[in-house]
């Protein structure tokens, strides 16, 4: 009874802090002190910059012992072979799908043809005046030159110390390391695998506790860091370069929608539910810009409040951060679109194949690297348009802090869409939702 009494207060504060509104008023106020303060802006940054790091600092160990646990136990059930062979499928059809559309809506939007002389002038001395050192940062990023080549980036896949890219943060060598693990541990007849397979899930229970810990200061967190990202990027290049802001917008909520009806038609979950309980994990992703830092709570949202089998999300959330950028692909598309009717290049039936390709390719390979660095990417994209890839990369470095939150939201709704269709019905756990959890 006593210690009902003292959970009490902090189970009504901890539905008060993750409620909608506040979150809402917290960002709102954040973008107002952005925007009216930006001394006070930029004082309040570091705690942002802080709670980031807070919220970063299990996401590996928890991709780590939620890839190997949940392929490892898939293996042990005879599950894996039908799961790998479907997300395969889906992303497959998933990105080239949404590069279409993109693509699409971009040739009709047509966001480059309506600037006049003046926004492009706007554009060139803005961008050279201000934007210079963030492309020089780019440039001299380790990986980004390399990242480029092809055979570079697939030869980066595979780690010659697995401790070593985990310092560095090269996620996709160290989710090549899982997978295999996670393979071995499933396949292995030794008695001491399926005892390592528990330690790792019991592992993976207590570090998704200590995020949850870190919710409780979510809006104080989200509040710092969207008042240091707009007094730090400013809105006047947003209004020169506003319809492909709106165009951004647009695609984003468009394709929301359309993640939603996924999601809403495979869990048979009410629709507005769908958003309360996605809401944690898309406001991370919007705030951070970064898919890695909503991990855990995109884990805990589709096992506990959607009701999917905890093996399949844990194996599939953190590929598909890796696999299936959807958000990535979207950005790519609208750019190279962007750029060739800026400098009045026809983009025909080749262009329109080619750049769907090289987006493809270029969401994958840019996937876990800040996204300074994946300016350096960015030519993969542009040069075989004929297209200038400096003045991409200016421009993309303009609207980057407005852009890359969409395209983070996109990448985590549009993975959560695609763990809900290859997840069997079946194997869904039939929870009931509660928004409040």
């Amino acid at each position: 009874m006593a210690e009902s009494m003292i959970n009490r207060p902090a189970k009504l504060l901890g539905q008060v802090l993750h409620n909608p509104w506040t979150i809402l008023i917290s960002m709102l106020m954040g973008a107002i002190i952005g925007t009216l303060d930006k001394d006070l802006a930029h004082k309040i940054a570091p705690f942002g910059s802080l709670y980031l790091t807070l919220l970063q600092m299990c996401v590996l160990p928890i991709m780590i012992t939620a890839v190997i646990a949940g392929l490892g136990n898939l293996f042990r059930t005879g599950k894996a072979t039908t799961y790998l062979k479907r997300m395969l499928m889906v992303y497959m059809l998933g990105l080239s799908l949404v590069a279409v559309i993109s693509l699409s809506t971009a040739l009709l939007a047509k966001p480059g043809k309506q600037l006049s002389e003046h926004d492009k002038a706007v554009i060139s001395t803005q961008l050279a005046k201000a934007q210079a050192v963030k492309v020089l940062e780019a440039d001299e990023s380790s990986t980004a030159a390399n990242t480029t080549k092809i055979v570079a980036f697939i030869s980066n896949i595979v780690p010659s110390n697995v401790f070593a890219a985990m310092s560095k943060g090269q996620n996709l060598a160290v989710l090549f390391f899982c997978l295999a693990l996670g393979i071995a541990l499933g396949r292995s007849k030794a008695e001491g695998a399926g005892i390592t397979l528990k330690i790792l899930e019991a592992t993976n229970s207590a570090l998704l506790m200590v995020v949850t810990w870190t919710m409780y200061i979510l809006p104080l967190g989200l509040c710092c860091l969207l008042a240091g990202y707009i007094a730090h990027t400013g809105l006047s290049i947003i209004l020169v370069l506003l319809q492909l802001v709106i165009l951004y917008v647009l695609m984003g909520l468009v394709m929301a929608i359309v993640y939603s009806l996924i999601i809403w038609q495979r869990t048979g979950q009410p629709y507005w539910q769908i958003w309360i309980a996605l809401k944690e994990p898309l406001l991370i992703a919007f705030s951070t810009r970064s898919s890695f830092a909503a991990l855990p709570s995109t884990l805990t949202s589709l096992h506990e409040k959607l009701g999917l089998d905890k093996q399949s999300v844990d194996l599939q959330v953190p590929v598909g951060i890796m696999l299936n950028p959807l958000g990535s692909v979207v950005h790519y598309c609208l750019v190279a679109v962007f750029m060739s009717q800026l400098y009045g290049i026809s983009f025909g039936s080749e262009q329109f194949i080619m750049t769907m390709i090289t987006a493809v390719a270029a969401s994958i390979a840019a996937t876990g690297v800040p996204s300074i660095a994946a300016l350096g990417i960015l030519p993969m994209v542009l040069n075989p348009l004929g297209l200038p890839a400096d003045v991409g990369m200016l421009l993309v470095a303009a609207v980057d802090t407005f852009a890359d939150s969409i395209i983070t939201v996109l990448n985590v709704h549009g993975n959560c869409a695609a763990t809900t269709l290859i997840t069997d019905r079946q194997s869904m756990a039939k929870q009931e939702l509660n928004p409040t959890r």
